[in-house]
């Protein structure tokens, strides 16, 4: 499929591939923007992409298939090769090696892939959850049931993705894991729409760093921070 006119700038930027599409052209699915789908108007994912930047700002992707960054900037380019089940490979500035419309895509061993599902690599992943909350011990009475909403979509997306190993970000801490353990047992445990139930036997929950002082004059005007 090729289109003309179409302009794609800022990253991150995730590509669907939908079946059905019931929506509106600019509708915004994620009114939220905590990295979950808020409606979904079609019947099926076919495919999708993320390609991400290298920037200190957090990115959000709604795909497990992600590649980037390309030193500072999001890659150029990004294809299966080969087409259909192939991995993604990712296209540098000023190549056209895979910029071929209408064209079948071939492996181009030079290219890092995207580890794809059953492939027997190690998949390793990261997840920015929102599941933190302006009270302390919110997120505990949350997870205690498995009917929050969005621990089941964020659950969900990790099934989809089901890495071997999981790193999520804002999530909030507690010293003995309390939420983290509900989390896995209520959410993580439990198959979420089409997904399969994953397991986490071991897992390891850090303090946050999050407003704590450095002890350190980071700006040199004479105060630590």
């Amino acid at each position: 499929m090729t289109a003309s006119g179409l302009g794609f700038f800022g990253s991150p930027t995730t590509f669907l591939l939908v079946q059905d599409y019931t929506g509106t052209a600019g509708a915004d699915l994620d009114t939220d923007n905590d990295g979950v789908f808020d409606t979904a108007p079609w019947s099926a994912i076919v495919d999708s992409l993320t390609l991400v930047d290298g920037d200190a700002t957090p990115d959000r992707n709604y795909s497990t298939n992600i590649l980037g960054p390309d030193g500072n900037f999001a890659p150029a380019a990004g294809a299966r090769a080969s087409d259909g089940d192939g991995a993604f490979v990712q296209g540098s500035f000023g190549a056209t090696g895979i910029d071929t419309p209408g064209f079948s895509n071939e492996p181009d061993t030079s290219a890092p892939p995207v580890i794809g599902p059953n492939t027997g690599e190690l998949r390793v992943a990261t997840y920015n959850a929102s599941l933190n909350r302006g009270t302390l011990g919110q997120l505990i009475t949350d997870l205690s049931t498995p009917n929050n909403a969005q621990a089941k979509r964020v659950a969900e997306i990790i099934q989809k993705a089901d890495p071997d190993i999981l790193l999520i970000n804002e999530f909030d801490y507690d010293a003995n894991g309390t939420a983290a353990q509900l989390f896995l047992d209520n959410y993580l445990n439990v198959a979420q729409g089409s997904s399969t139930a994953v397991d986490y036997p071991y897992f390891y929950v850090a303090s946050s760093n999050t407003g704590i002082p450095t002890g350190f004059d980071l700006n040199k005007s004479g105060a630590t921070k």
